[in-house]
């Protein structure tokens, strides 16, 4: 697609949709006037991909292994901190996520594909409608594809596609627009690229979010039919409108920038305090795997896990019931059997989880963590000697094991 195709005749007498009805420069002056609207939020989308494939190569265990792991697939947990969208996200609260999850890639070949089509799509949707509404149309596009996104429950959303699909949908409009065999093609052309790339979303691999394309879609389409609207009356674009575009834009990646930092500094320095200031969101993401697949033993499993660590009344029965779906469909391993013992000995039932605590210790004779739970159980039943020597084999692996040091030191009055 190359070049600015002229107004439609109809149009001739009236305010353009771009150019004459201007009436912000000094913001277009105040986004770079002097470089495409594609190159800017290109150069956005690859800063956000690179800060965040960076740390989570490092975090990951750095060196060059671990760098080109997270430029093929940042992990989940950075891409959280930087504002990842979807479901979770928006009803914890983090409302910018709407913006962010546009600007944030899972992989280098997603950012690729993505800027691909931007640099196709973006020079004509400004050329033909202007720089401060085309970041309109971009903004409100992607907005809403991440909204969608999330109602319809999908539990995290990323990638510039949403937007993107507005483009196409503001383009699709501009052909209708023109009402001549060019406008013709160009509808033509949009709506088989959105065809088939909703195709993929049906029919290809997992992964693919047709509700935030569709939603980007609508966002982009009607986005344009209004501003048309406005250019048509004489009235130019509304500076709400530029304003809220480009503040939206900029205080949604400036917070995605300070939350992502702050989580990763958290997440090294106080890992415990970390996780559980992230439990609710883990055990909603959780909730929501478990809704589309609930056969998934392993899932089952790492619920309990998470339930355990609430202190809430009745959490530690709920964890055992959790570990006994996991059990049932056939998942056993010494994490769900330790984790099944510490929630017996939580429920006040120390005596029942004996019988999982040893299997486990079958299986891994070395883990601290094991011992230490069969350590706590032994002394809730009185077994004096046996608790003693539990802890303090857990200490000589892991000296650092605070539970073990507090069980130790109530037994012996020495850490």
């Amino acid at each position: 697609m190359t070049g600015s195709p002229s107004y439609p005749p109809e149009a001739a007498s009236q305010t353009p949709p771009g150019g004459a009805g201007m009436e912000l420069p000094w913001l277009d002056r105040a986004i770079g006037r002097q470089y495409p609207l594609s190159v800017i939020i290109a150069v956005l989308c690859t800063f956000f991909f690179l800060v965040t494939a960076i740390i989570s190569g490092i975090t990951g265990g750095g060196g060059a292994d671990g760098l080109a792991s997270g430029l093929l697939n940042p992990s989940l947990d950075v891409l959280r901190n930087f504002g990842l969208g979807g479901a979770i996200p928006l009803t914890s609260g983090r409302v910018w996520t709407l913006v962010t999850a546009c600007y944030l890639h899972g992989g280098l070949l997603h950012l690729a594909g993505n800027m691909a089509c931007l640099f196709q799509l973006m020079p004509a949707v400004e050329g033909n409608f202007g720089r401060i509404r085309a970041l309109a149309i971009y903004t409100i596009a992607g907005i809403c594809g991440a909204l969608a996104s999330a109602l319809t429950g999908e539990a995290y959303s990323l990638g510039a596609s949403g937007a993107l699909f507005g483009l196409m949908g503001s383009l699709f409009v501009w052909g209708w627009l023109r009402r001549d065999a060019y406008g013709q093609a160009l509808m033509r052309s949009c709506a088989i690229w959105a065809g088939l790339i909703l195709a993929l979303g049906f029919f290809g691999p997992p992964g693919i979010s047709n509700a935030a394309h569709l939603g980007g879609l609508a966002g982009g389409i009607l986005a344009t039919l209004v501003l048309v609207f406005l250019a048509r009356r004489g009235a130019g674009i509304p500076g709400w409108l530029g304003l809220a575009s480009v503040g939206a834009t900029g205080l949604g990646l400036v917070l995605g920038l300070v939350m992502g930092i702050q989580g990763t500094i958290a997440s090294q320095t106080d890992p415990e305090g970390y996780a559980a200031a992230h439990a609710d969101e883990t055990l909603a993401e959780l909730e929501m795997l478990l809704e589309r697949a609930p056969e998934n033993a392993p899932l089952h499993a790492l619920r309990g896990l998470m339930v355990l660590t609430r202190e809430e009344p009745g959490s530690a029965d709920a964890a055992i019931l959790e570990f006994d779906r996991a059990e049932a469909l056939g998942y056993d391993s010494p994490v769900l059997r330790n984790g099944r013992a510490w929630a017996y000995y939580k429920a006040g039932r120390a005596a029942d989880g004996l019988a999982d605590v040893q299997k486990a210790l079958e299986t891994a004779p070395s883990d601290p963590a094991v011992l230490d739970t069969r350590a706590h159980i032994y002394e809730a039943t009185g077994q004096r000697d046996q608790a003693i020597a539990d802890y303090q084999a857990a200490l000589k692996l892991n000296p650092d094991q605070k539970e073990s040091q507090e069980g130790l030191a109530r037994l012996t009055g020495n850490n």
